[in-house]
């Protein structure tokens, strides 16, 4: 397996995979009333940004198999709802520790951007935090497999994790952070692709 994600790390090297500043947008979304976990959407945008909204896109941390990152390495397109039999979760121990460095860096350094509520009739009550935390790393992009684009009316881009994560703190203080605080990030909908 070890030779498996190093080939895929070389490979990444030649289609793109460089490390560079990405925003991670949390979303986090709170019923009065629900029975299912409250587990945060995550969104990344690409540095520099030309249009916000068709530059934000789905950012996975897991779900996602070997031969998702493979595929997203060859720029396939892939499908990471769906498992067969051939599907591999089984990555090197490195991966995991890359995702949870990620989420450390994502929770001890995030800002809250926006925060709403919603109230209907019905007595349902939904709170909406809205968080994010300019990252320099490296993701690997590439596209849902046209099924899976029918299923969800998206067909941007998706992107996976791959390595060496950190803060980036001159981020707020650029241009595009300065334009980014007061951008109004609850007209994406976050929660089509979950």
């Amino acid at each position: 397996m070890k030779k498996v994600i190093g080939l895929m790390l070389i490979a990444g090297a030649l289609h793109g995979v460089n490390a560079q500043t990405y925003l991670i947008i949390e979303y986090h979304v709170d019923y009065k009333f629900s029975v299912h976990d409250q587990v945060p959407r995550l969104w990344i945008l690409e540095n520099p940004l030309d249009s916000l909204k068709e530059k934000i896109s789905p950012l996975f941390l897991a779900g996602y198999s070997v031969g998702d990152i493979e595929s997203c390495y060859e720029s396939q397109a892939v499908d990471p709802f769906i498992q067969t039999r051939q599907s591999s979760y089984s990555f090197d121990e490195s991966h995991y520790t890359s995702i949870e460095t990620l989420k450390d860096v994502v929770s001890v350094n995030r800002i809250l951007l926006q925060s709403l509520k919603i109230k209907w009739k019905s007595g349902q009550r939904v709170s909406i935090k809205i968080y994010a935390t300019p990252i320099f790393g490296k993701f690997c992009s590439t596209v849902f497999t046209d099924y899976r684009q029918e299923m969800t009316d998206y067909s941007g881009e998706i992107y996976f994790p791959i390595g060496e994560y950190r803060y980036d703190d001159s981020f707020w203080g650029s241009e595009i952070g300065k334009e980014l605080v007061n951008w109004d990030f609850s007209r994406i909908e976050f929660d089509k692709i979950n």
